[in-house]
């Protein structure tokens, strides 16, 4: 059995546990006991429902695209810019890297990035309204509209200038 406890209800306190059919019988018919703290509250419980019944494949295949943009963008901007820079992942969740001059194969290769130039990036982009998180790893949602895609874009290069002039 494993348990599963993600985006589940999109921030709410809700986990879900799967596993073979005749385990999970054991909760229904007896023998096991499943306590929790937040056992069928209603909130979270309505929060869960609407999270699940948003994500739909075109929402997914939407959202991919953007984080598609997002990425490529990022590394377009840096690139440009002559900072050296990595971004390699997924559509909705990728990492950048600065200072590499190849991907991030192991953790020894992302200590060998450029974190105190990070850090001056990731304020540059708090000035101009953008909010990532300080390790490089960026996350695209559903809430990520074009408007919001653009947005990044733009504080990225105006951020990106800020640092290259610093370095």
């Amino acid at each position: 059995m494993s348990l599963v406890a993600k985006a589940v209800a999109n921030g709410f306190p809700v986990a879900a546990l799967v596993g073979r059919a005749d385990l999970l019988d054991m909760f229904v018919t007896g023998g096991v006991l499943h306590g929790g703290t937040f056992n069928a509250q209603p909130v979270t419980m309505a929060a869960m429902v609407a999270t699940q019944a948003a994500l739909t494949p075109e929402g997914y295949e939407s959202t991919s695209k953007r984080g598609v943009r997002l990425r490529d963008g990022i590394r377009d901007i840096l690139k440009s810019a002559g900072v050296k820079a990595q971004v390699t992942g997924f559509e909705l969740m990728f990492h950048v890297a600065l200072g590499l001059d190849a991907p991030a194969k192991n953790y020894r290769d992302l200590l060998k990035t450029d974190k105190a130039l990070y850090v001056k990036f990731a304020h540059a982009l708090l000035k101009r309204g953008v909010r990532v998180l300080e390790r490089g790893a960026w996350f695209v949602s559903f809430a990520h509209d074009d408007a919001v895609i653009d947005a990044t874009l733009a504080g990225v290069k105006e951020a990106t200038k800020e640092i290259a002039q610093s370095s």
